[in-house]
């Protein structure tokens, strides 16, 4: 009786999910700030949704660049100089991943910038001295990805499209690039000093400018102009559509929504450069989205905890740092209940509101969840 109970309700509230919208979720974004420029002042700030900045690393010597999270939520900072990569472990732990004496080329390096992480955890990172981007993989073996036809193109912000590219701009190139995975570039656009890459849900690419201005480039490749800006280095955008750059000028990181409304998000800092967001929460499928197919893998995580994070290949503290909605601490069923409401109520986005029978079915759902506790 008890398993046939769990079995109508959790297929119950699956089928209800189905018509919950997809939703969005503020991100948390994480910046890398050089400091004073003396040693140790560099850190990287924290910033929460409301705007509040906090301390996630401090101490840093050689000046924090690029920043970029693998699938676990581990954090990795290229400083430039000397030439190394931190990992820095979701509870904080910092440790040396990567120590630049020579680039994969054999060359003296100079300069690290920006990082970027594709789906299989291998990490890449481009630098200044030899003009290249090189790719590390988990375990730590390095290798030269690119080299551009330039010895001065100095490769700068580095970002994945959804198609798997890796995208670089080249600031002495004056050009961003469009990578293949096998290593294979082609322009995207040419324009003087680009800096900072992001991409927004809809594939449209950002970029910023040393000298200022902010540029987008559609999915159909067509380019204009976007905003205007100070000067920023590193861009991120958050699930919602908003735009976040980091003004080195005017030390603040500013937020910009998708019609070009600017705002002064954060501030606080002293010389902010590259810019990361991260919002695991809710995100089961991993597929860097949240929305309703979530529930599903939620159930599944629910039901089975052992098999979940052997067939994702997470630990407990990933699943914690997923899964805990409500914030108590533990990964339950009445996490289950807060994703749907999250989830109902647009989690903070712009979503319209929901279709009556959407509504009728959410609380169908979340009325199965409370049953499911009191018969587990």
């Amino acid at each position: 009786m008890k398993t046939a109970y769990h079995t109508a309700i959790r297929l119950l509230i699956f089928a209800a999910c189905l018509a919950v919208p997809a939703a969005g979720m503020a991100d948390v974004l994480y910046v890398s700030d050089w400091g004073n420029g003396t040693p140790g002042s560099g850190s990287i700030k924290k910033i929460f949704p409301d705007g509040t900045v906090t301390t996630f690393v401090s101490g840093l010597t050689g000046g924090p660049e690029g920043i970029a999270f693998d699938s676990h939520g581990n954090l990795f900072i290229a400083l430039q100089r000397p030439a190394v990569i931190d990992k820095v472990t979701p509870d904080g732990t910092l440790t040396t991943f990567a120590s630049y004496n020579t680039s994969a080329s054999g060359v003296a390096v100079d300069l690290l910038s920006g990082l970027a992480i594709d789906s299989s955890d291998n990490l890449y990172v481009s630098q200044a001295f030899p003009s290249e981007i090189d790719k590390i993989t988990p375990s730590g073996i390095r290798s030269v990805f690119f080299t551009p036809g330039s010895p001065n193109a100095d490769p700068f912000g580095l970002v994945f499209g959804a198609n798997g590219d890796l995208y670089s701009s080249f600031m002495n190139g004056s050009a961003v690039v469009q990578i293949t995975p096998a290593g294979e570039g082609s322009p995207v656009m040419f324009i003087s000093n680009p800096t900072g890459l992001a991409f927004d849900s809809h594939g449209n690419l950002f970029i910023t400018r040393l000298t200022g201005g902010i540029w987008k480039v559609d999915s159909e490749n067509n380019m204009h102009y976007f905003t205007d800006s100070m000067g920023e280095e590193g861009l991120a955008t958050d699930r919602s559509g908003n735009l976040y750059a980091a003004d080195y000028q005017q030390t603040t990181i500013t937020k910009i929504t998708a019609d070009g409304t600017h705002s002064q998000f954060a501030s606080g800092f002293t010389t902010p450069s590259f810019i990361a967001s991260i919002n695991p929460l809710g995100d089961f499928n991993r597929d860097g989205q949240f929305n309703a197919k979530d529930i599903g893998a939620m159930i599944a995580a629910l039901a089975n905890q052992n098999d979940y994070l052997t067939a994702h290949n997470l630990t407990n503290e990933d699943l914690l740092s997923i899964g805990d909605i409500n914030g108590d601490g533990k990964f339950n069923n009445a996490d289950l209940q807060a994703l749907i409401n999250l989830l109902q109520s647009g989690g903070g986005s712009t979503n319209s509101v929901p279709e009556p029978s959407t509504l009728v079915l959410a609380v169908l759902a979340a009325l199965m969840v409370g049953l499911f506790r009191r018969v587990s």
